[in-house]
C-alpha cells in the first residue's frame, strides 16, 4: 500500500504544553513510605500480591431513552475520573445514532447521566475511541456515516481540554469514505502517534502515523486474512516491537508485528485464539504483562473473556470469563480495556446491544481463573 501523506488542517499542536506524568518521588520520600503509606497512596506494595478484586455495574439502564447501544471506549482522565463513550440510537446505522458519554468520578460509585458529545444531524455516528494524550488533553476519534453503510464513513475527532467536560469543534481526520476506528492510539518514539484503523470496504487493517498531532499523517500496512482483518489493536512489546491483533471471519484472532515503529508489518497469521468475527482489545499493563479481552468462541459473542500473557503474547496461560458462558445466554462483545492509576483493570463492553457494562478487576482475579 502506498503510504501517501494526508493533511488534517484542523488539528492542534499540543506538544509544546505536554506535561510530565509520574509520581516524581525523591529518595527521602521513598525511604519514608511505610507499608500503610503505600496502600494509602493507592500504589502496589512491592512483593505483595494484590487481593483479588472484581466489581460490576451498568453505566446506564436500558430503556426508551437509550434503545440500542454499542461499541464502548473508556479512559482514565488526568484528574482521576473515568470517562466512557459509546453510540446509542434506534439501532446500528440508524440516522438518529449519536455518541454519548458518561463519567465516573474518582472515588464515586455510579456513572453520570449520559450526554451527547457528537451528533451529525440525520447521519449515524459510530466506533468512538477515547484517548488521553501525554499533555492530558482528551481526544475523541469516531466515524460519521455519509450514506447507508459503514463503507460510507469519514473519520473525525474532537479534543477536550477539561477532562471531557466540554469539547472543541469536530475536525475531519480522513475525508475519503470507508476507513474506520476502533482501538486506542499508541505513542511511538520521537513523539509520533500511531492510530490503528481499517478499511471497511475491503476489510483490511492498517495504521496511520503522525508526527504533528494529525495535521498530517501517513498510512502503513495492508493486512488481510482469508476472513478479512479489521479493527486492529496495537501494543508495544518488551523487545520494542509492535504487536497487532485483528478481528477476522476466519475463526481465529490474526496477528502481525512491526519492528520499525509501524512502517512495515509482517504478513498476518492466525493465532490459537478463537474469534467469532467480533472485536478484540489488547492492553499493555503497568506490570509489563499484556491483557487481552475477546470472545473465546468461533461462532458466538459469548462468553466474553479476559486473558493475561507474561511473554509478550506468545502464550496466554491465564484466562477468565468476564460475562456469559454455559447457562448464561446473551451477547457480550466489543470489549475495551483501560488501567487506572491504582492498578485496576477496567473493561467496558456491549451487553445484549441494550446497554454498556463496566467491570473493574485486577490481575490477581484473572490469574486465579485456572
Amino acid at each position: 500500500m502506498d503510504p501517501g501523506a494526508h493533511s488534517c488542517p484542523g488539528a492542534k499542536t499540543l506538544i509544546t504544553r505536554r506535561r510530565a506524568i509520574g509520581l516524581g518521588l525523591g529518595a527521602a520520600s521513598v525511604a519514608a513510605l511505610t507499608l500503610a503509606g503505600l496502600r494509602a497512596a493507592r500504589l502496589p506494595v512491592p512483593g505483595l500480591p494484590a487481593p483479588t478484586y472484581r466489581k460490576d455495574r451498568f453505566i446506564f439502564e436500558h430503556g426508551e431513552k437509550y434503545p440500542s447501544s454499542h461499541a464502548s471506549t473508556v479512559v482514565q482522565t488526568q484528574n482521576g475520573d473515568l470517562l466512557a463513550a459509546w453510540y446509542t440510537g434506534a439501532g446500528e446505522k440508524a440516522p438518529d445514532v449519536a455518541i454519548y458519554s458518561s463519567r465516573l468520578a474518582r472515588g464515586g460509585d455510579s456513572w453520570s447521566e449520559p450526554r451527547v458529545i457528537a451528533d451529525t444531524p440525520d447521519q449515524s455516528e459510530g466506533n468512538p475511541v477515547l484517548w488521553v494524550d501525554p499533555g492530558g488533553s482528551v481526544w475523541l476519534f469516531y466515524v460519521t456515516m455519509y450514506g447507508t453503510s459503514w463503507n460510507d464513513c469519514k473519520i473525525k475527532y474532537k479534543i477536550s481540554e477539561d477532562h471531557g467536560g466540554t469539547w472543541g469543534e469536530e475536525a475531519i481526520l480522513r475525508d475519503e469514505l470507508g476507513w474506520m476506528t476502533r482501538n486506542s492510539p499508541l505513542v511511538l518514539k520521537d513523539e509520533e502517534i500511531l492510530l490503528p484503523v481499517y478499511n471497511e470496504v475491503n476489510w483490511h487493517s492498517m495504521v496511520i502515523i503522525t508526527s504533528d498531532w494529525f495535521k498530517t499523517w501517513r498510512a502503513y500496512g495492508d493486512l488481510d486474512s482469508p476472513g478479512g482483518a479489521i479493527q486492529p489493536t496495537v501494543v508495544r512489546r518488551d523487545d520494542g516491537s509492535l504487536l497487532m491483533y485483528m478481528r477476522t471471519d476466519a475463526d481465529r484472532i490474526w496477528m502481525s508485528e512491526s519492528r520499525d515503529e509501524g512502517r512495515s508489518w509482517s504478513p498476518a497469521v492466525a493465532t490459537g485464539l478463537n474469534n467469532p468475527n467480533a472485536a478484540v482489545c489488547l492492553l499493555k499493563l503497568a506490570s509489563g504483562r499484556l491483557a487481552l479481552a475477546f470472545n473465546d468462541s468461533t461462532s458466538d459473542r459469548n462468553p466474553l473473556n479476559i486473558a493475561l500473557s507474561g511473554n509478550d503474547g506468545r502464550t496466554w496461560p491465564y484466562r477468565r470469563i468476564v460475562e456469559g458462558g454455559e447457562g448464561k445466554p446473551g451477547s457480550f462483545a466489543y470489549p475495551f480495556l483501560a488501567q487506572s492509576d491504582d492498578g485496576r483493570i477496567h473493561i467496558t463492553y456491549t451487553y445484549n446491544r441494550e446497554t454498556i457494562k463496566h467491570v473493574v478487576t485486577n490481575e490477581t482475579w484473572i490469574r486465579r481463573g485456572l
